[in-house]
Parts: structure tokens; C-alpha cells; sequence
């Protein structure tokens, strides 16, 4: 599947946002979203990140990032007018179903019920479909009901629920655990 995706641009644009592939001058503004308890509530328990921590997922993920094809990745998502920062939306080879394009997405609190994340993903997805993708997944915790609202705005179809990995969530219970995985057919 990944081999099928051509090169496009590094930014691309919605009504109100510009979004740009992430790069290293993005590591402190990652950080302080990752500090924020309610943001990180459903990715590690609202523990907020130290900056040691933040610098080594953010080194990783940017390393990983050069891996792949240029259309995947992630790219920060830019307020049009103002310019400020509001996250990240990302597709990228998941790391839980072998063979998928993931998409996800994390955003500053302050830019919760604006649209963002929607609007942000609806653009990556018409980037990946164009490049020649013909599917996507993506996965979030049961009682992550804004995440969930956001794939069904997007027409992601429900396929089945499945509990993360202890690993991947250490101090967590099963029930914590829970999730549900959405696909996203492509075909244009």
C-alpha cells in the first residue's frame, strides 16, 4: 500500500488552516501541547510529558517520519490567520495492524470544538486518496467520545473492537484499554 502513494507538497491548505510537515523547529510547541493533562488523557492517563520525554518521542517520531514517503507524515496544523499552532494530524504505517495507514491526529486543548481535527484530517485523507491510497484505519479508546465523533464526521466505518496491548498502555486495566478500529475506504 505504501508504495503506491506518489511525492506531493510538504504543506497543504483548508479554509481556515495551513498545515506543514513537521520538523524539528516544531519540538518545543509538541511539547507544551504534550504538558497539557486534558490532552494527553487518552494517550497516557493526563500525565503530562517531561521534557526529556517529549524530546525523545519527538526525536523518534521525526526520525521514523524520514523513513517514509513523502505524501505520509506528520504536519502541523496552523491556524490561517493568526499562524499559531493547534497540533498535529499524521497518517503514517500503523503500529498496531501490520500492513495499515493509520490516521491520527492530537490537538491543543485551546483548539478543541473548532473543527480542527476534522477539517485537518479531511484534507490528509483527500492528500493520501489523490496520491493513490485506496484505504485508511484508525483506532482510539471507547470512551474517547471526541475522537470517535471526529471518524464518524469523517466516514470512517466501525470494525471491530479490540483491547491496545499492556505495553503500549502499562498502567492501564483491560477496560482502560479498550478500543475500537474504523477504516476509511479510498476508492475514488
Amino acid at each position: 500500500m505504501l508504495d503506491t502513494i506518489a511525492l506531493v507538497s510538504e504543506t497543504f491548505t483548508t479554509k481556515r488552516l495551513w498545515c506543514k510537515r513537521i520538523d524539528a523547529s516544531y519540538a518545543e510547541a509538541t511539547f507544551w501541547m504534550d504538558w497539557d493533562a486534558q490532552v494527553m488523557q487518552f494517550i497516557n492517563g493526563a500525565e503530562p510529558t517531561d521534557k526529556f520525554e517529549s524530546a525523545s518521542v519527538f526525536a523518534h517520531r521525526f526520525q521514523e517520519q524520514a523513513t517514509w514517503n513523502s505524501t505520509i507524515g506528520f504536519f502541523a496544523i496552523h491556524e490561517r490567520t493568526t499562524g499559531v499552532f493547534q497540533g498535529w494530524v499524521v497518517v503514517r504505517p500503523d503500529r498496531f495492524f501490520e500492513g495499515e495507514l493509520n490516521l491520527g491526529y492530537r490537538l491543543r486543548s485551546q483548539a478543541w470544538g473548532r473543527g480542527y481535527a476534522t477539517e485537518a484530517a479531511r484534507a490528509m485523507i483527500h492528500r493520501v486518496a489523490r496520491a493513490g491510497s485506496s484505504r485508511l484505519i484508525a483506532h482510539t479508546l471507547d470512551r474517547h467520545r471526541a475522537s470517535l465523533h471526529i471518524l464518524n464526521k469523517l466516514g470512517f466505518q466501525h470494525d471491530f473492537d479490540f483491547v491496545y496491548p499492556a505495553k503500549a498502555l502499562p498502567k492501564w486495566s483491560e477496560e482502560e484499554r479498550k478500543g475500537k478500529r474504523y477504516s476509511l475506504s479510498l476508492e475514488m
